[in-house]
């Protein structure tokens, strides 16, 4: 029994040892492939969170497993929680759809801060503005009247959208710091216009 309990003590050293790695690795990853392409730090913060947050849960799983929790009850609660939680995300703005989808947008790159794009929600009508902020559940843009329109992540997604030539961030970062002050969010002029 004695023998027994210090394997499961180094297995969890070990575990507890490969978590922190992982955790390190996912970080610089992430934070060198977005300083490679130009992403926000906030961005690269809000995934860097969300990879540690499934590192934790991988941990606290092999923990179990190594420490003979019994899956029988744990399985069954484990699911009937996860039911619960999966309807009620998914029933409201599915926000798994919108975390899956600002994955897809970091790694894929079709637009960063301050690109100017028009988005094609239906034939007849269009929204066309400069990107200001993008997180995980929406992309903030401020539209050619000078308003702050939010848009989902899986919207993006799933709707043709037009990249126009002139970009520059620094232009979004001016324009997300004057709208998120006090002030009227001033009238920007699109390139191309």
């Amino acid at each position: 029994m004695e023998e027994e309990s210090i394997i499961r003590i180094i297995i969890t050293f070990v575990f507890a040892v490969l978590w922190m790695s992982i955790i390190f690795f996912a970080k610089k990853v992430i934070v060198n492939f977005g300083n490679k392409k130009g992403i926000s730090h906030e961005r690269q913060i809000s995934l860097t969170r969300f990879s540690r947050a499934v590192t934790v849960i991988l941990f606290i799983v092999s923990m179990s497993i190594t420490w003979g929790v019994r899956f029988s009850s744990f399985w069954i609660y484990f699911t009937s929680t996860f039911a619960v939680i999966g309807m009620v995300l998914f029933s409201r703005f599915s926000f798994l759809s919108n975390i899956f989808s600002a994955f897809l947008i970091y790694f894929t790159l079709p637009f960063r801060l301050g690109d100017t794009i028009t988005v094609y929600p239906t034939e007849k009508k269009r929204i066309k503005g400069v990107i200001l902020e993008m997180n995980l559940f929406h992309i903030f843009l401020q539209d050619e009247a000078g308003d702050r329109v939010m848009l989902h992540n899986n919207v993006i997604l799933e709707r043709a959208i037009k990249r126009h030539q002139n970009s520059d961030p620094q232009t979004a970062r001016k324009l997300n710091w004057q709208t998120m002050s006090n002030t009227a969010p001033p009238k920007v002029q699109l390139p191309g216009e």
